[in-house]
């Protein structure tokens, strides 16, 4: 049988970073190897039936599947990232730290709901996210450290962190008018840029 560090890691994911991005940028700062495996949007019917939940990102360790974006970062931080990332034993601050991530993915489901509208109704979709993810960014921005300090004990980086810091790439890389977005959150701004330096 397999040790955790013998365990064999394989991503599915569509061809963009978007929620496959929270999980491969915490297994690329942890240092865990892994194997990316890329599902073309014209593959996606044949093999939604190989997944756990009909949904990608999936995480294949060793045979077993998981799935859900949140869920496999969290799993991958717990189980790999011992070293590297913040271990929270306290459940209330574990449960800020599964809610900083859930937020992300909301606030990605708008970003992408724009990137993919049809032509004629991108302005609208545009005024929808930059709505969406202002009020939700001034709740993120209120829940983290000022200054780019990071929340685990003794300043260790914490898996939600990654997330945060994959959700600001995506918009800074498909909105082009991310400033408007993200110009009036500088603790948010300024954890990206430390994350940023450890990938």
């Amino acid at each position: 049988m397999a040790t955790i560090d013998e365990e064999k890691l394989t991503v599915f994911y569509f061809p963009m970073s978007a929620r496959g991005q929270f999980i491969t940028d915490v297994l690329d700062i942890i240092g865990k190897k892994y194997e990316l495996k890329t599902i073309q949007f014209k593959d996606w019917e044949a093999e939604k039936v190989n997944t756990p939940f009909g949904v990608l990102p999936v995480l294949d360790v060793d045979g077993k599947k998981i799935g859900g974006s949140v869920v496999i970062a969290r799993f991958v931080a717990e189980r790999f990232g011992k070293s590297k990332l913040h271990q929270e034993s306290d459940p209330f601050i574990s449960a800020l730290y599964e809610g900083q991530a859930d937020m992300c993915n909301d606030i990605l489901v708008k970003l992408f709901s724009f990137v993919f509208a049809k032509e004629e109704n991108k302005v609208a979709k545009g005024e929808e996210f930059v709505s969406f993810a202002k009020d939700k960014l001034h709740f993120l921005e209120k829940s983290i450290n000022s200054g780019g300090v990071f929340q685990g004990k003794d300043g260790m980086l914490t898996w939600s962190e990654i997330v945060i810091s994959s959700l600001l790439k995506d918009i800074k890389k498909h909105y082009e008018k991310h400033d408007e977005v993200l110009s009036q959150f500088p603790n948010l701004i300024a954890l990206c840029n430390e994350v940023t330096k450890l990938l």
